[in-house]
């Protein structure tokens, strides 16, 4: 074959063997690493929509604790002032229960480019599950304290 084409090489009915296989490890190439990409959005898809749920129920948590948190400190501050509250040792021993809570929430970090996408799913699932729970009881016992200061 000399080195110039025309329209009629493109349309060659008579293509080699080699030629053949050539194009055959062509669409085979395109095929995998098409394969390849439609996989990798995937994951990226589910891996969003699980970060989505998970940081949606977790943030409407923290918000609720950050409400209760500036709450009891807002009674802590008044009770202090005017020996007023009730329970202000439980006030106290809540609030620093919250503050430690929230310094071990801030130390947890994942690997930025984990190398098993399923290893760094199974631990923020767990870090999720071991801080729901925790979140919840204290704002439930904030809750509790408010209800009881509450004036009539």
């Amino acid at each position: 074959m000399d080195s110039t084409f025309s329209v009629e090489d493109w349309f060659d009915d008579e293509a080699t063997e080699a030629e053949d296989l050539e194009f055959s490890r062509l669409q085979q190439s395109i095929w995998k690493e098409g394969y390849k990409q439609g996989i990798h959005h995937a994951k990226d898809a589910g891996l969003q929509k699980g970060f989505e749920e998970g940081f949606g129920e977790c943030a409407e948590l923290c918000l609720k604790l950050g409400e209760i948190r500036g709450n009891l400190r807002a009674l802590q501050q008044f009770s202090s002032t005017f020996s007023a509250a009730k329970d202000l040792i439980a006030i106290d021993e809540l609030l620093a229960e919250v503050d430690q809570f929230s310094v071990k929430s801030e130390k947890i970090t994942f690997q930025q480019h984990p190398q098993n996408l399923s290893e760094f799913v199974a631990a923020a699932s767990l870090n999720r599950a071991n801080l729901i729970p925790v979140i919840a009881d204290l704002i439930a016992r904030g809750s509790v304290i408010l209800d009881g200061n509450k004036t009539s």
